[in-house]
């Protein structure tokens, strides 16, 4: 299986066709009129417009041909002219941005950019195990965000893969640790300001490489993970 991942700004994706609004299916136009917030409006239009330009990408034919519904935990259902398809999405936005994945099987990304201070220390010791809290103590400030949200990230995509949502007492007994080869269960790639996390729903075994779309990998000191439960 090929990932294809995209990476652009809402301001750009706002300006390109896959936007234009009479492109969407009745539930995302729906959806769309019961937003109120312009910048959600435009988040949510972005991030469907990406959407199509990977499919297109991905499976050819036109971006209005693809229409997506919400799923039970919000994960995006993908039709094509107006079918169910085999195609896997997931979107997540932060800032200007939005990440999106399309894949054969199902995906979660996340992502976040540090925007203002937080006690990262006090939402580690609300969601984590204590082990992660131990080791957050020893960090400086920098250090603190770093690590809460490159785990956080990979926490939301690994719940958007599983169609489950983010489950809090999961979270106590979610342990991480790095992995290589078909171990990988996920990605992550940390950089300064800015943290993406790419998960599926079990290993990687069956993925043969991910390509991103539009631009190259952001960063090529990328991360593998595996997961597990502890307890």
């Amino acid at each position: 299986m090929t990932v294809l991942l995209g990476l652009k700004s809402i301001s750009e994706l706002l300006k390109c066709p896959a936007a234009r609004i009479e492109w969407l299916g009745a539930d995302e136009r729906a959806r769309l009129e019961a937003m109120n917030h312009p910048q959600r409006r435009d988040q949510f239009r972005a991030g469907h417009a990406l959407a199509r330009e990977l499919l297109t990408q991905q499976h050819g034919g036109h971006a209005k041909d693809w229409t997506l519904e919400r799923g039970e935990h919000g994960e995006p259902r993908v039709l094509r002219h107006g079918l169910p398809s085999r195609a896997y999405l997931s979107i997540a936005h932060s800032g200007d941005q939005v990440f999106c994945a399309a894949a054969s099987r199902p995906v979660g990304v996340d992502i976040e950019h540090a925007r203002r201070e937080r006690d990262w220390l006090a939402l580690a010791t609300a969601l984590y195990p204590s082990e992660f809290v131990e080791h957050m103590e020893q960090l400086d400030a920098a250090g603190r965000q770093h690590h809460f949200l490159q785990r956080w990230t990979l926490d939301e995509a690994l719940a958007k893969a599983q169609g489950l949502g983010l489950r809090p007492k999961e979270l106590r007994t979610q342990v991480w640790s790095k992995a290589e080869g078909p171990a990988a269960q996920a990605w992550s790639w940390p950089r300064s300001g800015r943290w993406l996390a790419l998960a599926c729903d079990g290993n990687f075994d069956s993925v043969s490489q991910f390509w991103w779309y539009g631009e190259n990998e952001p960063d090529a000191s990328h991360l593998a993970w595996r997961w597990d439960q502890a307890g």
